[in-house]
């Protein structure tokens, strides 16, 4: 399982649909389900389907909608 897949398994499995999350409890739940995975290599804005930023990454894996900055919507 690749990080993207980390990512987006330890949060379906930890909020439901439709949940609003902050940044930090996001970085806390996938540190909590997959330690290995650096803190500062957690971007929620990569993972948005209403924002992209300048990493070529960034909105390819949809798992959140920004809300507000550091807030975060469940897809």
């Amino acid at each position: 399982m690749d990080r993207k897949d980390k990512i987006r398994d330890a949060i379906t499995r930890t909020f439901s649909k439709g949940s609003e999350v902050s940044t930090r409890e996001i970085i806390d739940t996938v540190q909590r389900h997959y330690p290995e995975i650096p803190e500062g290599s957690i971007l929620p804005s990569d993972f948005c389907d209403n924002h992209k930023n300048k990493d070529p990454f960034s909105g390819q894996h949809h798992i959140f909608n920004k809300v507000s900055r550091g807030l975060y919507q469940v897809l």
